[in-house]
């Protein structure tokens, strides 16, 4: 039986097209010539698209942007649920245009050679994972760690049992309201330190009852009135990140992964971007 994989590229805008575009092809020829009966299917979601185009090599759809990648690729599920004739095996691959810019590339070398054993199994996924220093929980699902979500891949078998993607919570459940001088609600939606330790990264903010994560992002500043939306919104994109991990964990999936930097001491106070290989 031919096996198909679906490429999910979300895009907003088609500036890093082509170079994405060229980079993932590798890796699904690379898969292609060891297995012939591997189809791959490329759907592009761009949030910047106002209306369905067709190529030769790939379809473009519009994106819902609403909670950036997340409400995009499930955009982009629900196109290939329509639209093609989808087997339990067949693989769905994710990506976001920031898979090659702004991480380095080593770790899609060990994700082309360590994907194609996994096509053999039957509850698997494969990705970047990052991980707390402690377990957290997001709607009483505890995980400890979770794939990043630029570049990483499942059976559709597997995405059928976690569902859409976008975290299914209610924003004013587990923020403040804008006018308000706290981000987070006091929620139990939320462990206390999830939102400890994404204040530190999103603001800089640190929390003394948790000295043991320390990182910022790079676009971090202290959360205002001015950027409360910008800052909501990607709260919102990191929670849907860590749920899908925590639902993969729950329902017993297994996930190897391509982190080269995993075992670096430190590595959850040392600044986040020397790390990255």
């Amino acid at each position: 039986m031919s096996q198909k994989i679906f490429i999910l590229y979300l895009i907003h805008t088609s500036s890093k097209l082509e170079a994405g575009l060229e980079l993932i092809s590798s890796i699904t020829n690379s898969m292609s010539q060891n297995s012939p009966s591997l189809t791959p299917q490329y759907i592009i979601i761009d949030t910047a698209a106002d209306r369905t185009y067709h190529s030769i090599n790939h379809t473009i759809i519009p994106g819902d942007n609403s909670c950036h990648e997340f409400s995009g690729w499930d955009t982009g599920v629900e196109h290939i649920k329509s639209n093609y004739l989808l087997n339990d095996n067949d693989l769905i691959l994710f990506v976001n245009d920031s898979f090659y810019t702004s991480y380095g590339q080593q770790y899609l070398t060990l994700f082309a050679n360590t994907l194609l054993p996994l096509t053999n199994k039957s509850n698997w996924a494969l990705g970047y994972m990052d991980d707390f220093p402690k377990q957290a929980k997001i709607l009483d699902k505890p995980y400890q760690n979770w794939i990043r979500s630029n570049f990483f891949i499942m059976p559709f078998h597997c995405l059928k049992k976690i569902g859409p993607l976008t975290i299914p919570i209610d924003e004013n459940e587990v923020f403040c309201p804008k006018e308000s001088s706290e981000f987070w609600s006091q929620t139990p939606l939320i462990s206390d330190n999830f939102k400890s330790y994404i204040s530190s990264w999103l603001f800089e903010k640190a929390n003394p009852a948790y000295p043991e994560y320390q990182l910022n992002w790079d676009r971090a500043e202290p959360v205002s009135k001015e950027n409360y939306a910008f800052f909501k919104k990607k709260a919102m994109c990191i929670l849907s990140e860590h749920y899908l991990t925590a639902r993969l964990h729950f329902h017993k999936i297994e996930i190897t992964n391509v982190n080269p930097n995993k075992n670096l001491l430190n590595r959850h106070i040392k600044p986040y971007y020397e790390q990255q290989l």
